[in-house]
């Protein structure tokens, strides 16, 4: 059953990608791909810490509680941001025409 949650895992990076290749300008593309990773690995850092502070058994519920915190957060600001998906122009690139 491990590897179901590698599809899972590699799916939505793959879909991460794409959206980030469909809906960001080329000439931002670095900028907001660096601070993403610098996100990611800040984010990555944070679970470190939480993991020294909250290390024993009976805090799993308050690591548990952190998580989902943040997935129903990052779930709302994706939501806030998704781009008008009714709207032809805004499917392709913005700095390219969309066929027809």
């Amino acid at each position: 059953m491990e590897w179901l949650k590698s599809v899972g895992l590699y799916g939505y990076s793959l879909a991460e990608a794409q959206m980030r290749q469909m809906y960001i300008q080329s000439s931002h593309r670095g900028r907001v791909n660096g601070t993403a990773s610098a996100l990611n690995s800040l984010a990555t850092l944070t679970l470190f810490a939480a993991s020294l502070v909250f290390s024993e058994p009976e805090h799993f519920g308050a690591l548990v509680s952190l998580s989902t915190i943040a997935v129903i957060s990052a779930s709302l600001m994706i939501l806030c941001w998704k781009p008008d998906l009714t709207d032809a122009n805004s499917l392709g690139p913005p700095d390219h025409p969309t066929p027809q």
